[in-house]
């Protein structure tokens, strides 16, 4: 029985990373798009990363170890064994979106042209949690304009001199073809993808899909936080090496020279590597063993005076890097603290002035209030001192009346009253008499 080719193949390359893998497979696994192999090469983890992939039951999956070799020539070996017509990297912490096979197929198959698709990315953190969106090349022209760089032209070669923006091999879905015209990853173990990005690139049609069909993980166990001094290194080799062997007026096109150049000042962009490749440059224009294999023979020799002078100042450079970084991230984190400060101070501030506020309406009510009771005592007072006024002439009206009662008393007491009230007795009955007869 015949066995069956898959149309895509899928290779991960596995380096401890246990905690990750199995979100990483099943991302494959899950896709819309069915018809393909799954090849994992586990570059000799030393945790427990095997143990979850014999876990996974999929008569897809192709599993194979390898001693510790480095990320490249585990990619490597995977597109040696596979037999789908097109290939897609997927790094073993990186997420597929579900239909990024699908999509990326549909566009291979629709523009015949195109040899090699990408897209935008997706950042996520340790844990999965969404950090931003990478589109395409927009960060690196964030800072440009068009007039004085290579913003605008719509060439992802061009875009590529100024940073990786495809930033992980996990972005790549090519026709396999791709490797039989421009050879495998080098054996570079941090500018591996943008080495091969950039011949890719600059030799082929290519295309960016404007859809986040990939998540790359940022995380403490990152290989490009290894060795920044490194990175710079190899990066220095990777842009050298394509200076020296592109066909600068098929890339270019046949503008204005000072225009071009222009442009490709303000654009390309060398990190800390600029001494060494224009070092690097100027000697391999005039010495053809310089030009050829010059990235293979300067990462291989170790003990090169001109690698180890080159690494010398590039992590002078880098420390200098980290201090600075370290030092602003202090003040940015004092500033922040200063500004919560401020703000707390403010808040503080406004609700003093608030309750100051408050206690001064308080004193106008308390003084408008004590003025109403000081004003009410002084009605009281006055009150209180007619009422001692009234009462004086109260006693005084009484000490007359009870004068006049005892006067009137003697009088009634005295001889001749009660003499004239019997002399005049009978009169006063008769007076009564006719008085009672008149009323009946």
């Amino acid at each position: 029985m015949p066995i069956h080719e898959p149309r895509i193949s899928v290779v991960i390359p596995l380096y401890n990373h246990e905690k990750y893998i199995a979100e990483a497979v099943y991302s494959v696994l899950g896709q819309s798009f069915t018809d393909f192999e799954l090849i994992v090469i586990n570059d000799g983890s030393s945790d427990g990363s095997e143990n979850v992939i014999r876990e996974i039951k999929d008569e897809r999956i192709r599993y194979f170890f390898q001693d510790n070799q480095g990320a490249s020539k585990a990619i490597n070996r995977g597109i040696g064994l596979a037999r789908g017509e097109y290939v897609s990297i997927l790094n073993s912490d990186d997420v597929y979106d579900p239909k990024r096979l699908e999509e990326c197929l549909r566009t291979l198959k629709t523009d015949l042209s195109l040899s090699a698709v990408f897209t935008h990315l997706e950042c996520i953190d340790a844990k999965g949690n969404f950090i931003k969106h990478l589109r395409g090349a927009e960060e690196n022209w964030a800072d440009h304009t068009p007039e004085t760089s290579f913003k605008g032209e719509n060439n992802i070669a061009l875009d590529l001199l100024a940073g990786n923006f495809l930033t992980t091999t996990s972005n790549l879905f090519c026709r396999k073809t791709v490797f039989d015209s421009l050879g495998n990853f080098s054996d570079l173990r941090y500018a591996h993808d943008y080495d091969f990005f950039l011949r890719l690139c600059s030799h082929h049609a290519v295309h960016l899909i404007e859809k986040p069909l990939v998540k790359y993980r940022i995380h403490g166990l990152n290989t490009v936080k290894e060795n920044e001094a490194a990175v710079q290194y190899e990066v220095g080799l990777v842009l050298t090496d394509f200076f020296l062997n592109s066909d600068f007026r098929r890339l270019f096109g046949d503008g204005d020279v000072s225009t071009v150049m222009t442009k490709f000042f303000s654009s390309v962009k060398t990190g800390d590597a600029d001494k060494m490749i224009m070092t690097l440059f100027v000697f391999g224009m005039k010495y053809p063993e310089i030009k050829n294999g010059l990235s293979d023979r300067l990462r291989q020799d170790t003990g090169s005076p001109f690698r180890k002078t080159c690494m010398e100042r590039l992590s002078k450079i880098s420390k200098g890097w980290i201090l600075w970084r370290e030092t602003n991230e202090r003040l940015v984190a004092r500033e922040k603290e200063l500004s919560e400060g401020w703000m707390q101070w403010r808040e503080t501030n406004e609700r003093l002035v608030a309750r100051e506020k408050e206690l001064s309406e308080g004193w106008m009510q308390w003084r408008e209030t004590n003025e109403r009771l000081v004003a009410r005592d002084r009605e009281l007072q006055e009150a209180k001192e007619n009422l001692a006024t009234l009462n004086e002439k109260v006693v005084a009206l009484t000490d007359q009346l009870i004068e006049r009662d005892t006067y009137i008393q003697s009088i009634r007491n005295s001889w001749w009253f009660r003499s004239g009230r019997f002399l005049t007795m009978p009169f006063r009955r008769l007076f009564h008499k006719g008085f009672s007869q008149k009323n009946s």
